[in-house]
């Protein structure tokens, strides 16, 4: 394999269970020493794409690469052996001792027992993890880090060019996980190797992914760069489940008259201005759209006289550096953050500043982005 060649490759991937469509036409391509983060609500399909990488389970239709070979002509064993491979629980044997965990792997492959130690001493130093203290430990003696980290030593014995991530922080609070996080990330650029990281966690997939691959329904519904999934969502879905919390779409409709504005129903809405006019492009007098707008976009303001902008506080939640708000504006709810030092009482009424650079313009009928 070229140093260019991409080490993954999926290509128009299908695969079903039963009726049931889980992959609908995947295509993916991961380049060496890419970490690229599979991110989307349960059942889209992300953990069942990373079983083919390593044939737990094989397509129906299509063609899945690893290192530059199609996996459907290799050994399964033998693929995973290339492969190192996290999953939620860790997959630690209980009656075996942490060392003889990480050992396993290497004792498998026919390594003299004097390599495999040093191996293994090398790894547990590598995951944070003192060989002397915890070596001798079993799994049950190890906090849900502490086990995660074993996980990640063993599967890194034989400098596995290709790393299969399963969601393997879910199991672990809050403050773990970001210890964790942590602790990964500094080991991929450690090791330069390639991984898909599977996730539910935005977080872990904006932080980890140096691209992250957004899925619904067996659908790849964007690829690109964590600021560039967030900053620029290519259709409502994805504009709706990156950001927490997430942003704020409007069903609208195009004003003229007197001026360029945008109406959300009787008294509701706002003008704009030509340059925001401009990027909606054909939209006609009375044409319908949705507006999206992050909660950190807009901010309230005690002396406004606008009444199409008046909207009611409803919910304060604190957060420690900022507080998320909860406005009511005509019969919509919306989210907005503020500085830590709002002052504000709920049922209070405010005019609602939106940043006019920062808005979103999606097709109400098919939900991509128009602007």
């Amino acid at each position: 394999m070229s140093d260019s060649a991409p080490a993954i490759e999926l290509e128009d991937v299908r695969k079903s269970f039963g009726q049931r469509r889980v992959l609908d036409g995947v295509s993916l391509s991961v380049g060496a020493a890419e970490t690229v983060a599979l991110i989307g609500p349960s059942g889209c399909g992300k953990t069942t794409a990373l079983k083919l990488v390593n044939r737990l389970l094989d397509a129906d239709a299509g063609t899945v690469r690893v290192l530059g070979r199609d996996v459907r002509g290799e050994d399964p064993v033998a693929l995973r052996r290339r492969l190192g491979y996290v999953i939620q629980e860790g997959g630690l044997f209980p009656h075996w001792t942490v060392r003889q965990n990480v050992e396993t792997v290497a004792k498998l492959v026919g390594w003299d027992p004097e390599r495999r130690r040093r191996r293994a001493e090398e790894l547990l130093e590598m995951v944070n993890l003192a060989p002397a203290e915890f070596g001798p430990r079993r799994p049950r003696q190890l906090s849900g880090g502490q086990r995660q980290r074993v996980a990640v030593g063993r599967a890194i014995v034989r400098h596995p060019q290709v790393f299969l991530f399963d969601e393997p922080l879910s199991n672990l609070d809050a403050k773990l996980r970001v210890q964790m996080r942590v602790e990964l990330k500094r080991l991929h650029e450690r090791l330069e190797t390639t991984a898909i990281y599977v996730t539910h966690d935005q977080v872990e997939a904006m932080t980890l992914g140096s691209r992250v691959v957004v899925m619904r329904d067996g659908w790849v519904q964007q690829v690109g760069d964590p600021m560039e999934i967030y900053t620029r969502p290519q259709n409502r879905f994805v504009a709706g489940f990156i950001g927490h919390p997430p942003m704020n779409l409007l069903p609208g409709a195009i004003r003229s008259d007197p001026a360029p504005s945008v109406s959300f129903g009787e008294g509701v809405g706002f003008r704009i201005t030509k340059a925001a006019r401009d990027r909606m492009g054909d939209i006609r007098e009375g044409g319908r759209f949705v507006l999206g707008f992050r909660p950190e976009h807009a901010r309230l303001r005690k002396d406004g006289a606008d009444r199409e902008r008046s909207v009611r506080l409803d919910l304060i939640e604190p957060m420690g550096s900022e507080v998320w708000l909860e406005v009511v504006w005509g019969d919509r709810g919306l989210r907005v953050k503020v500085p830590a030092d709002f002052d504000g009482t709920v049922g209070q009424e405010f005019e609602l500043e939106i940043d006019e650079s920062r808005l979103h313009f999606f097709d109400p009928g098919g939900g991509g982005r128009i602007a």
